[in-house]
């Protein structure tokens, strides 16, 4: 990591999965290499399915830990910070 970090460059780390969870992570001991995890998650809800963003870790930065709506459109994601995922 120390090599990757001396290039001054962003480096994007894909993994796939039915779900991401603590014991997927622990297993491959991601956080601890890692500067931040952002979780896509595609949930379902009765026929529909929506999508969801989630900042599990970001280091240096104070974000949210709130699961965030999203859309895939053809000019991009577009998030909305303000709604829930679940209505209560």
């Amino acid at each position: 990591m120390h090599i990757i970090n001396g290039w001054g460059c962003t480096v994007l780390l894909t993994s796939e999965g039915k779900q991401f969870d603590e014991v997927i992570r622990a297993r491959f001991n991601i956080d601890f290499l890692v500067d931040g995890v952002i979780c896509l998650h595609v949930l379902r809800k009765g026929d529909v399915r929506d999508k969801a963003l989630e900042v599990v870790k970001m280091r240096g930065t104070n974000h949210s830990s709130r699961m965030v709506p999203l859309k895939i459109t053809d000019k991009g994601i577009i998030l909305y910070p303000t709604q829930r995922v679940y209505n209560k």
